[in-house]
């Protein structure tokens, strides 16, 4: 019977791998999960955008993020796949200047949780090289 409970007790405790957020407007381009053999490591998504880029509306996808994984994860908005591209090619261009909207962070362990902005033009990019803590 008690071993019976300690199972109950393990499973109980056990948290459930969080599951990629289904947004309207969001395209995965990549995602990771942790290396589970290395015992730590971040959930790691690029997405693509197609909505209207708005600050409202980048932070309110964060937060569905933040609140998805409660301690590790990095997500990187983009609005267009070219940006993205470029960015993987490391050849850098107005493409890349204009559709990387945001890099947000979060590691509990560190007491980090942040949004850096990365547009350097359009909509939000009286914003860039700023952060805005959650």
């Amino acid at each position: 019977m008690k071993r019976l409970w300690l199972i109950l007790f393990v499973l109980a405790c056990a948290s459930p791998e969080p599951v990629p957020p289904q947004i309207d407007g969001i395209e995965y381009l990549s995602y990771k999960k942790p290396d589970k053999k290395k015992g730590y490591g971040n959930y790691v998504a690029d997405i693509l955008y197609s909505g209207e880029v708005s600050y409202s509306k980048m932070y309110s996808i964060v937060d569905i993020f933040n609140k998805a994984y409660p301690e590790r994860c990095l997500v990187r908005i983009w609005n267009s796949k070219e940006a993205y591209n470029q960015d993987i090619s490391g050849n850098y261009g107005d493409a890349f200047r204009s559709g990387f909207i945001l890099y947000y962070s979060k590691n509990i362990n560190n007491n980090y949780n942040a949004i850096k902005w990365m547009q350097e033009q359009g909509a939000l990019s009286n914003l860039f090289g700023t952060q805005t803590n959650l």
